[in-house]
């Protein structure tokens, strides 16, 4: 049981120090870190997005947000570097989720983001939040469009 134990505390040790960003993400979110000036990520983000023909609807600047009412919701500090969302969808993807379910509408438009914390300068997260149905027939065309968004993750990544 001792040794088990020690394993166990070794390995989360070890665990920890070789993926410190996984732990912050859940199973549902899909997240890589960048080491890379946050704007030139902003641009490989949006080149991703526009390499896969996708137009985006919409780029957020969540981070200024947030910072511009910090004092208005009590907080004193500031989470984000900065933080950015890119909005955008596919006719062809949401269609083919819409016609297996109609309810399928929730999961458009597809979210790409991006940030970089205070306590982590010069680490830019990039990442998706992975989409799930308990429809089996939908999960289908949901792991399609996962596949598209990882694509683009990947590739600011690379």
């Amino acid at each position: 049981m001792k040794y088990t134990k020690i394993l166990f505390s070794m390995w989360f040790l070890v665990v920890g120090a070789v993926v410190p960003f996984a732990a912050a993400a859940s199973s549902s979110i899909f997240i890589l870190v960048v080491e890379e000036d946050f704007d030139n990520v902003s641009v490989d983000v949006e080149s991703a997005i526009a390499n896969r023909g996708f137009v985006i609807d919409f780029h957020s600047n969540i981070g200024e947000m947030l910072d511009r009412t910090a004092k208005d919701v009590g907080s004193m500090s500031a989470v984000y570097k900065r933080a950015e969302t890119w909005q955008f969808c596919s006719s062809i993807l949401s269609r083919k989720m819409v016609e297996v379910n109609p309810v399928n509408i929730a999961y458009c438009p597809y979210i790409v983001f991006a940030y970089e914390t205070t306590d982590n300068p010069g680490m830019v997260v990039v990442g998706y939040k992975k989409h799930g149905s308990e429809d089996n027939a939908s999960n289908a065309i949901l792991n399609e469009i996962d596949e598209h968004l990882e694509s683009i993750v990947n590739e600011v990544a690379e």
